[in-house]
């Protein structure tokens, strides 16, 4: 899943970009997955950019996971 972060984020070469993109496309299990991943991770961004009144902790290690996958 940590390509799949990298991908999403845009962090990825050129080369591993097209390799992801066509793995996906061949793949409809991995097409679901990094669907549903996406959207999870544009709503942990959309909540970190409104969470003031979150610890200043918490906020670090949410941004730390929406960047690198952990496991």
């Amino acid at each position: 899943m940590a390509v799949l972060s990298d991908y999403l984020d845009g962090d990825l070469d050129a080369a591993r970009t097209a390799q992801v993109e066509a793995h996906v496309a061949a793949c409809q299990q991995c097409a679901q997955f990094g669907a549903g991943f996406a959207q999870m991770l544009s709503a942990v961004k959309r909540e970190l950019a409104v969470a003031d009144d979150l610890e200043p902790a918490l906020i670090g290690r949410l941004r730390d996971i929406s960047r690198h996958e952990t496991g």
